[in-house]
């Protein structure tokens, strides 16, 4: 199968699984979600620059605009030119993310042509068995492969989205 007949998956789906684990850990501390993302919300509206701003910012969620969504996109565009310098502090320089970035696709590739037969052939109950065994479907080992190379790119893909290239 080669890059391109793969099937697309929605490219947040592991990202919203992800959040949705992290969501379950702090609900089992206890921590009220609601209430720290309205405060944090808040708090971003009150950082707005110019009184003006803030009124902007009541117009719109009084018009229907979530503020958590609001403060999140505002957060997303003061943060944006950093994001970068603090991911390649925390995964690496851009040449060695792109080196393992090749090095986990070609993995993953390599899985899908060796065990082509096994992919096709594998179902609910397939996977299932695997699971019991405590091992990963093959498909699944492709599919994580190639999530971990997206993560490792996730910063460039965000500045380039929100043209905060420098």
């Amino acid at each position: 199968m080669s890059h391109s007949d793969r099937p697309k998956l929605d490219k947040f789906e592991a990202v919203q699984g992800f959040w949705d684990a992290h969501r379950r850990v702090l609900r089992a501390r206890r921590v009220n979600l609601d209430k720290v993302a309205a405060e944090w919300a808040a708090k971003q509206a009150r950082m707005l620059a110019s009184p003006g701003a803030q009124t902007d910012f009541a117009e719109l969620c009084t018009h229907g605009c979530v503020p958590q969504v609001l403060a999140g996109i505002l957060a997303l565009f003061r943060f944006a030119p950093r994001v970068k310098k603090l991911w390649a502090e925390m995964v690496g320089r851009p040449d060695k993310r792109q080196k393992a970035t090749r090095t986990l696709e070609q993995a993953a590739a390599m899985l899908e042509e060796v065990f082509r037969e096994f992919i096709a052939a594998e179902d609910e109950s397939v996977r299932t068995a695997l699971v019991s065994m405590e091992r990963l479907p093959v498909s699944r080992l492709v599919s994580e492969l190639r999530f971990y190379g997206q993560v490792l790119n996730w910063a460039e893909g965000l500045a380039a989205d929100t043209e905060a290239l420098n």
